[in-house]
C-alpha cells in the first residue's frame, strides 16, 4: 500500500502543471510566449480597437441612453471574428457592433495540441463610451478586472434564438456529451457552480437534479469550462491520460466513449486507526444514437477504511438476514468486510435517456435523484444508494414538471420480512413554476407503499398527474 502511495504521489508531481501556452488566440501586436501575457495583450489590444472604431448611433445619442451592451463572439479556426449574438437596448447598437467586428484584422486562432480550435469570448461595452476605458469582465471571477475572457461565469441572458445560434457555432467534437441528453454527474460542488449560471438567466429551474447536459449548455459554455483543465501534452498517451476520452468513436449520427476511472484518497482519523483511505477503480461507458437517444453505464469497484464513526455506522446497519453484505456504506450500498477495519463495496449505475421533443425527456435506469437547492434534502436526498427508477420530465412555458417512480429497499432490521429486506415503491411528482423572473413556486407530492403479496400492485401509482 505504501509503495502504491509513493508511486501515485510521484506521478502526480510529474504531471502537476497548468501550462496552456498553446491555447489562447494571438491578436495583432501580441507576440509574447506566455499564456498570461498573450491573454492580457489580446484583451487590451482587441478592446482598444473595438472602442476606437465604435460609433454610437445618432438615435442612441439623441435619446440620451445610458447603459451597456454585451457582445458574444468567437475567434474561428481561421482566425476570423464572428459575432454569435448581441444583447443591446437598440437594434442600431447591434448593427454597429457587427460592422466593427467585420473590419477587425484576422487573429492567429487558438490551438490545442497544435490544432486550430474555436474559442468563445464575451465583451461588455458601456454606453456612452466616455464612461469607460477597458470594460470590466463579465465572465471570469478570478481573472483581471479589465479583460475580455473565454471562460464564462456570469454570461448575459440568452434567448431561445440565440441558444440555437450558439449551439451551431460552438460545437464540441472533443466532448460529445456536452450536447447530449445525458445527466451531468451529481456532486454539490459542480452543481453549486451550475446554479450560478442558471440564476443569471430567465425561466430556469434548479429544484430537481441532475440536469441534462443539453439543458446546461443553453446557459454556460461547457467546452470553455473544461479547457483550462487541459494539460499541454504532445504524446498520444499524455493526451489520452489527461485531455481526451480513453476510447472514442464519433460519427455524424452516433458516438461512443469508454473511460477508466481511478480515485485514491488518503486521510487521518483521531481514533486508533493509522489512516483512512478509499481506493476506487471504475469504467464508464457512454454513447448516443442520433441526437435524441443516449445511454450511460458505470461500474465501480472500491475498498475503503473510513473515520471510525462511519465504520461503526456501516457495521451497525447490516442488511436484514445478512443478505448481500456485512454492512452499508452511506450513499454507496452493501459492503463486505475487507482486511482490517476495511470494506469492499461495488456499485453499478446505468440509464437510458430519450428526448423525443423539446417538451419531454424519458429516463429509465439505476441511479440517484435530488430535490432542492441545498446540501441536504427533506424530500429526496442523495444519501441513499442508487435505485431503479423511471423518470419523465416535461418542460413548457414557465413550467418544469417531473414524474419519478422508484423501487426501493428498506434495509432496517426491524422491518425485515422473514429475514429479507422489505421492498417499497414510491411515486413522486414535482411541479416547478416560475411565477415571475425572481419568484419560483414548487409543489411536491409523494406516495410510498410497501410490496403487498395479497393485493398486488396498484396501477394507480402510475398516474402522472400531481394531486
Amino acid at each position: 500500500m505504501n509503495k502504491l502511495i509513493i508511486v501515485f504521489f510521484l506521478i502526480f508531481l510529474s504531471n502537476f502543471t497548468n501550462a496552456q501556452e498553446d491555447i489562447h488566440p494571438i491578436y495583432k501586436g501580441c507576440n509574447a510566449s506566455s499564456e498570461a501575457t498573450l491573454a492580457s495583450c489580446f484583451n487590451k489590444n482587441l478592446t482598444k480597437d473595438v472602442l476606437e472604431a465604435f460609433n454610437i448611433p445618432e438615435k442612441v445619442k439623441t435619446e440620451g441612453y445610458k447603459g451597456s451592451m454585451h457582445i458574444v463572439f468567437v475567434v474561428t479556426k481561421t482566425g476570423d471574428f464572428e459575432i454569435l449574438y448581441v444583447r443591446a437596448a437598440y437594434k442600431e447598437l447591434e448593427t454597429e457592433a457587427k460592422r466593427v467586428f467585420a473590419q477587425l484584422p484576422k487573429a492567429k486562432p487558438a490551438t490545442y495540441n497544435g490544432r486550430p480550435i474555436e474559442m468563445r469570448f464575451g465583451l461588455p461595452i458601456s454606453i456612452p463610451l466616455g464612461s469607460q476605458t477597458i470594460p470590466k469582465t463579465i465572465q471570469k471571477e478570478n481573472t483581471e478586472e479589465n479583460s475580455v475572457i473565454s471562460t464564462p461565469t456570469s454570461p448575459p441572458r440568452i434567448t431561445k434564438t440565440e441558444q440555437k445560434d450558439i449551439q451551431k457555432a460552438v460545437v464540441s467534437n472533443h466532448s460529445p456529451e456536452h450536447q447530449s441528453e445525458l445527466n451531468i454527474p451529481f456532486t454539490h460542488q459542480i452543481y453549486d457552480d451550475l446554479s450560478f449560471y442558471f440564476d443569471q438567466n430567465e425561466n430556469t429551474h434548479t429544484g430537481f437534479k441532475p440536469f441534462l447536459f443539453s439543458e446546461a449548455s443553453k446557459h454556460v459554455d461547457l467546452d470553455a469550462q473544461k479547457l483550462p483543465l487541459f494539460k499541454n501534452k504532445s504524446s498520444k498517451s499524455g493526451k489520452k491520460l489527461w485531455n481526451e476520452h480513453f476510447f472514442k468513436v464519433q460519427k455524424d449520427d452516433y458516438w461512443f466513449t469508454v473511460n477508466p476511472v481511478f480515485d485514491l484518497q488518503l486521510g487521518k482519523d483521531n481514533s486508533d486507526i493509522k489512516y483512512t483511505y478509499n481506493n476506487t477503480r471504475a469504467i464508464q461507458i457512454q454513447g448516443g444514437l442520433g441526437k435524441k437517444f443516449n445511454f450511460s453505464a458505470s461500474i465501480y469497484e472500491s475498498q475503503g477504511r473510513f473515520a471510525e464513526y462511519i465504520n461503526n455506522f456501516i457495521r451497525n446497519n447490516r442488511p436484514a438476514g445478512g443478505e448481500g453484505g456485512d454492512g452499508l456504506v452511506p450513499g454507496r450500498g452493501k459492503a463486505k468486510f475487507f482486511k482490517t477495519n476495511s470494506f469492499d463495496y461495488p456499485v453499478a449505475e446505468a440509464y437510458l435517456s430519450y428526448t423525443p421533443s423539446k417538451f419531454f425527456n424519458f429516463q429509465f435506469g439505476h441511479g440517484k435523484n435530488f430535490i432542492g437547492d441545498g446540501y441536504r434534502s427533506m424530500m429526496l436526498s442523495d444519501v441513499a444508494t442508487s435505485y431503479p427508477h423511471l423518470k419523465i420530465t416535461t418542460n413548457f412555458w414557465k413550467i418544469k414538471y417531473t414524474n419519478l417512480w422508484m423501487w426501493l429497499e428498506d434495509v432496517r432490521p426491524e422491518v425485515n420480512l422473514n429475514g429479507v429486506s422489505a421492498r417499497k415503491f414510491v411515486a413522486l411528482h414535482h411541479l416547478s413554476w416560475n411565477v415571475t423572473k425572481k419568484f419560483n413556486l414548487s409543489l411536491f407530492e409523494a406516495t410510498i407503499t410497501k410490496k403487498d403479496k395479497n393485493n398486488g400492485f396498484d396501477i394507480n401509482y402510475f398516474n402522472p398527474i400531481i394531486f
